[in-house]
């Protein structure tokens, strides 16, 4: 196993891979690409993890004379993730330099995800495979799914396996009765893909069961079916859901409800009492519109400016789609069906793509700053110079260019018409100032914005999100100037409030982007080895 961390870091990072792919980084990890070698691979692990012991015996290892034996224990180590850092976290402390060292690099790695990628990687080569005993032995190791963060993995291995079987079908149906979590909920989630009448018949005693992530997911595979049968459920179990499920579940629901169906997250914070009552109403759900919400909920797209990347990630940072060679991409967005908006600033262009890459809209100005396509077709673009609004041919509709001799650092379009722009002055300062339809100067504050580029936050109380980068900060600002919330992090770059009121921040020093509640709890995170400029949720 002596190129096993080469092979992690050859699969880190990239976007879905090929059966050529994942077979090499196993061959490379020393790992044999046989599928009945596979499932015996996923068996042992998951007895391995059942076994404490064998993780501190492993722990002395890192030190032993035999350098095969060391690497072996690192390797295991590895592959076994969370699990194994309480242990590690200890030898870090240990008087054998070499124990410490090697404790110090597994860490990092677990951190990274190198474990994830690797058994995803056997996940998808043995669901590939088809080998006998491949579903039982996918459906014992979905206990695992969530430490392991390979629920998607998982499900996709029994989608394939599956498929048109129906005496499968009937074993995937069997496990989802038993209501045991995570591995009921991997087979109702595959069952939702292969036969979805079955998985209704048998969702209500899930949507029953005392465990909150059953529950969760339960009303969630509902929801990308379009059926809104669990939203009653999702909402009366709004406070016994992880602070992370919490947070898509009253996502999902701000994108169900729309604009004013409620008091805005930022304004209210996010109440159960709140939903239950907008529950009783019997609001009317559009079931193309829930399953289109429910499909993207946790994905986020984030871009890695230096390698002009930009990633679609899954809910559990699984790399769905990777777009790249874009030309210092300073601002993105998601949009409907799959596309996406990149400013490509030293492009001197905004480009629609799809998720190959390919280009679908193209509009080239100098040195874009920022870009967003508004609900009626048209796109808002930013540049140092001058805000532009084009008509989907690519036909100017309006122009501005800042008085004073101020230049444009970041720009955003307004939902009720109008932009806001933060602008340079020609002291050295920045500020902050709002226009409405004629252009016209409508509110202003100072503001402590040292880089350009991208958007920034209007929030719909009016009140101002910004990044104070060298000051380790985000901020939240009234109409009026006063602050309202701040968090301290290191060289924060951009900051966005989702509808369920966390904010997603990027950070340059720590090369991820994360995501924290009103009080400053972190709920998600996604670590690269570059810097981690913008991140987004549809």
């Amino acid at each position: 196993m002596a190129g096993y961390l080469l092979a992690l870091v050859a699969i880190l990072g990239q976007g879905p891979a090929t059966i050529q792919e994942d077979e090499k980084a196993l061959a490379d990890a020393g790992l044999s690409v046989q599928g009945a070698d596979l499932l015996t691979f996923l068996s042992r692990r998951a007895k391995e993890q059942a076994d404490p012991t064998k993780i501190k015996d492993w722990v002395k290892e890192l030190g032993h004379e035999s350098f095969e034996v060391r690497e072996q224990a690192t390797a295991r180590l590895i592959s076994l993730g969370p699990s194994a850092l309480a242990d590690l976290n200890k030898a870090v402390q240990d008087q054998d330099v070499e124990i410490s060292r090697r404790a110090r690099a597994c860490i990092q790695k677990i951190e990274e995800g190198g474990r994830k990628h690797l058994v995803s990687a056997v996940l998808r080569v043995a669901a590939r495979r088809k080998a006998p005993g491949a579903l039982e032995t996918f459906l014992d190791y979905a206990r695992l799914a969530d430490s392991e963060q390979t629920y998607d993995d998982v499900v996709s291995g029994l989608e394939q396996l599956s498929q048109g079987d129906a005496a499968a079908t009937r074993v995937l149906a069997e496990k989802m009765a038993r209501g045991e979590s995570p591995a009921s909920s991997v087979a109702a989630t595959a069952l939702t893909l292969v036969n979805p009448a079955e998985f209704k018949k048998r969702v209500g005693l899930l949507l029953g069961s005392s465990e909150p992530m059953v529950v969760f997911r339960a009303a969630v595979d509902l929801a990308c079916l379009g059926d809104p049968s669990g939203i009653p459920t999702l909402v009366n179990s709004l406070d016994r859901f992880p602070k992370r499920e919490k947070g898509l579940a009253t996502h999902l629901l701000r994108k169900l409800a729309g604009e004013g169906a409620l008091p805005a997250a930022d304004v209210s914070g996010e109440s159960a009492k709140e939903w239950l009552a907008w529950q009783k109403k019997g609001p009317k759900i559009d079931p193309v519109k829930l399953e289109a919400a429910a499909k993207s909920l946790g994905q986020t797209l984030v871009i890695l400016l230096d390698q002009g990347e930009a990633l679609y990630l899954g809910k559990n940072n699984a790399v769905l789609w990777k777009i790249d060679n874009l030309q210092f991409p300073l601002d993105a967005q998601v949009l409907p069906n799959n596309r996406f908006l990149f400013t490509e600033h030293q492009g001197n262009r905004v480009t629609e793509r799809n998720p190959k890459g390919e280009i679908l809209w193209e509009k080239k100005v100098e040195g874009p700053v920022a870009a967003v396509r508004l609900e009626n077709g048209h796109t808002f673009i930013a540049c140092k110079t001058q805000a532009l609004i084009f008509g989907p041919k690519g036909e100017e509709i309006s122009r501005f260019s800042p008085a004073n001799g101020e230049t444009i650092m970041k720009g955003v379009p307004l939902p009720q018409g109008g932009f806001a722009l933060i602008q340079a002055t020609p002291q050295g300062g920045s500020r902050y100032v709002r226009y409405n339809k004629e252009h016209k100067e409508t509110a202003a504050l100072d503001v402590d914005v040292r880089t350009s580029g991208g958007r920034f936050d209007v929030l719909s109380n009016g009140n101002l999100l910004i990044t104070e980068i060298y000051n380790n900060k985000v901020m939240e600002f009234s109409p009026a100037g006063k602050q309202v919330w701040s968090y301290e992090c290191d060289q924060p770059v951009a900051a966005v409030r989702l509808p369920n009121g966390n904010t997603l921040v990027t950070s340059m020093t720590q090369m991820r982007a994360f995501e924290i509640t009103r009080e400053g709890a972190e709920v998600w995170t996604f670590k690269a080895e570059t810097r981690v400029t913008r991140a987004f949720r549809p």
